[in-house]
């Protein structure tokens, strides 16, 4: 049996499945360009008007052709408006006596093609959303360290305000001394003896002492917090360092009968600034010295463990509530205390050892008990 012949036995439901198929457009329009019949996949396509909707060719264009042959036009045809985005399809339009017929649908290698790009864009689309994503999550992450930059700023604002009253509060003291002995001097020079005189010069001079030890410490802890503060860690013989240390503080201990031994072994070394470290120790001796009884004893060790270098300054002084231990390093309370002979403290040597010991990416810390003793330790990584 021959194609047609096969095509002829199915007619009806070829012509069925063409009605109602929505990717072949049909249409029938009269010579009067009245619509005799449109499928509704042909109505989705027209724009007000059925005739003015055939825009190019135009319905009139295509009616003046002469019935010369069945077939009038073989092409692309545009249906829509001039107002709008508009479609165009591949059709075929015939002529037989006072009706023209329009058949076509979007060709099949341009439905492929379609599919392509409508695929490549979703693709496109979906590599977009994703970037927006991790956009959108890089500023979030940037929003919140902006945020913690800011709330830390406020806090450094905040430190920095107290600090300064603290500090107002630590000059004025011993100044208001230094100024009250003068005016006893003043006042009464002539009528003190040697040993008067001696006695309040001898105050005056500590007090004043005092006075500049605080301006240093001052000094030290603000240049230590730019970056212009020179930090140039290198291979240091710990051993060689503590004694030198324990030699500048070696009258401070002679006047309380205090002992100071270095029990690390002479082969320790450490990867640290030299300034820095003797600064850390001299202050950590300092104070043990401070609170530490007469005839009391202060040992220094240093041992190697892991990656690091630990190193701990012990007394058998007065040590500290808990309480105090928590709050030691924090800028925002109150520091100085008396030893156990009346000496003064800045209180600012501990926040120059955290400091320094953070700049050296260590760590510090300390454990204390009361009329037992403490234990400060540091620890810098090799």
């Amino acid at each position: 049996m021959s194609g047609l012949s096969i095509l002829e036995s199915w007619k009806k439901e070829i012509v069925e499945t063409c009605t109602i198929n929505e990717s072949v457009c049909i249409a029938v329009f009269n010579l009067k360009k009245e619509l005799v019949y449109a499928n509704g996949a042909m109505r989705g396509l027209f724009k007000g008007e059925a005739s003015k909707s055939i825009i190019n060719p135009s319905l009139d264009v295509l009616l003046s052709n002469e019935a010369v042959k069945h077939l009038v036009f073989n092409g692309y045809m545009t249906i829509g408006d001039n107002y709008s985005i508009n479609n165009s399809i591949e059709v075929q339009v015939y002529r037989k006596e006072n009706e023209i017929l329009i058949v076509g649908g979007m060709p099949f290698q341009q439905f492929i093609e379609t599919n392509q790009s409508m695929h490549r864009l979703n693709r496109e689309n979906i590599d977009l959303q994703r970037e927006l994503i991790r956009e959108k999550r890089k500023l979030e992450q940037t929003l919140e360290q902006f945020n913690a930059a800011n709330i830390e700023l406020r806090r450094l604002n905040t430190d920095k305000d107290r600090f300064i009253s603290i500090l107002g509060h630590d000059l004025k003291n011993p100044f208001n001394g230094i100024i009250g002995f003068l005016s006893l001097l003043k006042a009464n020079f002539r009528r003190y003896d040697d040993n008067k005189l001696e006695h309040q010069l001898s105050m005056i001079h500590k007090t004043a002492q005092q006075t500049y030890n605080l301006l240093e410490d001052i000094l030290s802890w603000a240049r230590a917090q730019s970056s212009s503060f020179p930090f140039k860690p290198e291979w240091l013989n710990f051993n060689k360092v503590s004694n030198e240390v324990v030699n500048e503080l070696g009258s401070l201990a002679i006047a309380k009968s205090i002992s100071i031994n270095c029990i690390s072994n002479e082969d320790v070394l450490i990867y640290a600034d030299l300034n820095m470290l003797k600064t850390i120790l001299r202050n950590l001796v300092s104070n043990a010295i401070k609170f530490t009884r007469l005839d009391g004893r202060i040992l220094i060790s240093a041992k190697n463990e892991n990656n690091s270098t630990v190193v701990s300054v012990e007394d058998n002084g007065i040590g500290m509530e808990p309480e105090i231990v928590a709050d030691l390093f924090d800028l925002t309370k109150k520091f100085s205390t008396r030893g156990t002979a009346g000496e003064h403290g800045t209180g600012i040597g501990l926040l120059l050892c955290k400091d320094f010991v953070e700049r050296h990416r260590g760590r510090i810390w300390v454990s204390s008990k009361t009329e037992v003793g403490t234990i400060f330790s540091f620890s810098l990584p090799k």
